[in-house]
């Protein structure tokens, strides 16, 4: 017999074995029913919206941000939004994007820490441009690494020569951003250097990491994370050419065209005008899940758009892709970073909830036409989804049908 106190558990697991039988989990599944339920309610407390969906479609320069980058650049992104001024555009107004080198120190006689990321002088003190910095003004210190350290009796010398790399992220997004902000010293400078790197071991061996290194023409026998407390006779560190949600260099796109342009080496790229398509339906855990996919599936494969999982696919095979689709359309995501591989301008439509920083900025140095169409709404959480037993995103979002599909439509598809 189930007692009271009992149902809740058995409830519990009722629910998460009919789970199993959708795509959606049960944890997904009650965050679009409540998320409806809000939807539907909402209709009777909000002003009729008018049948234009894309009343406000607005350029950069209509917001003021055409003193953001030179050239034409703020004639290339448009900024799709109902209503206006929902995209949070102050976040981008910001923004530094630069043109000359991030520029390097050459020091002599520091020390790295095994659990500080940055390095610090023989005397504890932190080296500042060793720090990786993120967010608008650069105020948030990755790690909030303290300003000084206490310094180990026993620490090893090494009299190689290194390049200092800041934290290796194995997150597909963190390392085409922050793990690679310092590499651009590398195409620039061929000496005879080793990449000194804050982070596990392990993440050395992903297939992502190995390729990109790989076709950089990096051994990884060069590729460096110490264990223990190491004095450094010489060392590089070149400036961060891009510190997430803050600024970005021109510089920063250079280590990723080296390893596309060496993938093809001689071999021509045969371009294609079919719209390529990020799905994030596969995914089975990561930040952001996004529902109502499925029907916008449907409708782009009847419209002979070309439908990928990026995460099922090779590092070499998503250079492929970025370089011969024109336009690639998605919800905004880490898979998106891919452009920083191709070697021409591409024109993106970003389905997204607000525009991000890092993001914008990547457009803006590889000279994309870029469409932010704000069409994807986050989900509240509600307290019935604490019974499922694991939480394999932090974010749910729901794709809206109408104003995703008048955005593509915008593209001509």
């Amino acid at each position: 017999m189930t007692t009271f106190t009992q149902f809740p558990t058995k409830f519990s697991r009722l629910l998460n074995g009919l789970g199993r039988r959708f795509s959606y989990s049960v944890n997904e599944f009650l965050q679009y029913i409540y998320y409806r339920k809000l939807q539907f309610l909402s209709r009777f407390f909000r002003r009729p919206r008018s049948r234009n969906h894309l009343r406000n479609i607005k350029s950069l320069q209509d917001i003021g941000v055409d003193t953001l980058a030179p050239g034409d650049f703020s004639q290339k992104i448009r900024l799709l939004s109902w209503p206006a001024n929902d995209l949070n555009i102050d976040n981008i107004t910001k923004l530094g994007i630069y043109h000359e080198s991030p520029g390097y120190a050459l020091l002599t006689k520091t020390l790295y820490l095994p659990n500080r990321i940055g390095l610090y002088s023989t005397d504890g003190i932190a080296i500042d441009k060793s720090q990786t910095y993120r967010g608008q003004g650069k105020h948030e210190k990755l790690g909030n690494q303290p300003k000084q350290c206490c310094v180990p009796k026993e620490a090893k010398l090494d009299h190689r020569l290194f390049i200092y790399m800041g934290p290796l992220f194995g997150h597909f997004g963190h390392f085409l951003t922050e793990s690679i902000s310092r590499l651009w010293y590398t195409v620039e400078n061929k000496d005879d250097y080793y990449l000194l790197f804050h982070g596990e071991k392990r993440l050395l061996d992903l297939a992502h990491i190995k390729s990109f290194f790989g076709l950089l023409g990096v051994n990884s026998n060069r590729l460096v994370i110490h264990d223990v407390p190491t004095r450094l006779a010489n060392v590089v560190i070149p400036y961060a050419s891009i510190s997430n949600r803050a600024e970005i260099f021109f510089a920063h796109k250079k280590s990723p065209e080296l390893v596309a342009s060496n993938h093809f080496g001689d071999r021509r790229i045969n371009p294609s005008s079919q719209p390529l398509y990020l799905s994030r339906i596969q995914l089975n855990s990561g930040k952001s899940k996004y529902l109502g996919e499925g029907k916008l599936l449907n409708y782009l494969e009847k419209k002979n758009v070309r439908i990928v999982s990026p995460q099922t696919l090779s590092l070499s095979e998503q250079i492929e892709l970025f370089n011969r689709h024109e336009t690639i359309i998605g919800a905004q995501g880490s898979a998106f970073h891919n452009v920083l591989f191709s070697l021409d301008p591409k024109i993106l439509l970003y389905l997204c909830s607000s525009v991000g920083s890092n993001y914008f900025m990547i457009d803006a140095i590889k000279n994309n036409r870029a469409m932010y169409a704000q069409c994807v709404n986050q989900m509240p959480r509600i307290p019935l989804t604490k019974i499922t037993p694991k939480k394999k995103f932090k974010r749910y979002y729901f794709i809206d049908w109408d104003k995703a599909v008048d955005a593509i439509r915008e593209l001509g598809i």
